[in-house]
């Protein structure tokens, strides 16, 4: 599992994409929507994805969704129960 963290600019978001394919993570949790639109870059990650306080207009697949720190610790704790190890 990987939490995507703030990007300042679109180049430090494609480097980041670019590492994410590599990471090969579980799922992703994502705490904020970024202006772009990434979603095809997820999609094409195939894994479940965790949206926390903001998701696109425009879901382009079903998504979790959460209002605050609270529900991103209550999946994180869920996940962790599950067995997952590499939960950032």
């Amino acid at each position: 599992m990987v939490m995507i963290q703030s990007m300042r600019d679109d180049s430090e978001l494609d480097a980041f994409l670019l590492k994410l394919k590599e990471l090969n993570p579980s799922g992703i949790i994502y705490p904020f929507y970024w202006g772009r639109d990434i979603q095809p870059e997820l999609v094409s990650l195939n894994i479940p994805i965790v949206f926390v306080d903001s998701y696109p207009d425009n879901l382009m697949f079903d998504a979790i969704t959460g209002e605050d720190y609270n529900s991103a610790y209550k999946v994180g704790r869920l996940l962790l129960e599950k067995g997952y190890q590499k939960i950032g």
